[in-house]
């Protein structure tokens, strides 16, 4: 499949060098994607001119289109979503993130033009979209859950990605490491665990830095 991932921060976070890169994450995503031999492009709206993207993304004419959502970027991405979708009604958006991960009810009722919500670990969740689309069998799920990646050794790092990138300098994206003790287990999305009254179980450093 082709297959265009595309972030956007808000117009005033262009030049705030940390919310203008592209979510590592994400990243992981297409470098992910492209280990399945699907053909990717990744597009930072954040750092070149939105009509060169835009423009790019229509000529592209991809299978699908992912893009992540945060609270800090979520009205610039719809915006950008709303436009592609008015050139061209018939692409596929689905969206990753911590919004997708939260608030799948509320999105779906407000934003009639996301397809699609990847949940949780969206490198599986893809998987499951994906072979529904190549099946040829309509469908009408929208929401597709992500299981926690068992082993994170699988985890295809960012860097390796090879395909096309449009705003993305490397030396940037990809100089420098940014991480967290983060949480054991029982939690949907770590960053938030108040969002589901959950508390924090640290790890100890020495073990993050070994994985």
């Amino acid at each position: 499949m082709k297959i265009v991932l595309f972030y956007a921060c808000d117009l005033k976070d262009r030049h705030n060098y940390y919310i203008s890169m592209m979510p590592i994450n994400f990243a992981a995503l297409g470098a992910y994607l492209e280990s399945r031999n699907h053909t990717v492009i990744m597009i930072n709206f954040s750092k070149i001119d939105k009509t060169s993207g835009f423009n790019r993304i229509i000529k592209e004419s991809p299978d699908l289109i992912l893009t992540t959502m945060f609270t800090h970027n979520r009205f610039e991405t719809i915006k950008l979503i709303r436009e592609i979708k008015k050139k061209n009604s018939k692409l596929k958006v689905g969206i990753t993130g911590p919004l997708a991960t939260f608030l799948v009810s509320g999105i779906l009722e407000k934003w009639s033009e996301i397809d699609y919500i990847l949940r949780d670990e969206s490198e599986s969740a893809s998987d499951i979209l994906i072979e529904k689309m190549l099946s040829g069998k309509k469908f009408t799920e929208q929401v597709f859950e992500g299981e926690r990646m068992k082993n994170l050794s699988n985890i295809i790092p960012p860097p390796y990605f090879s395909g096309e990138t449009l705003g993305v300098d490397n030396n940037e994206q990809y100089k420098m490491l940014m991480s967290s003790r983060g949480m054991l287990n029982e939690n949907r999305f770590f960053s938030s665990p108040e969002y589901r009254d959950n508390k924090v179980a640290f790890r100890p450093s020495e073990d993050m830095v070994n994985q």
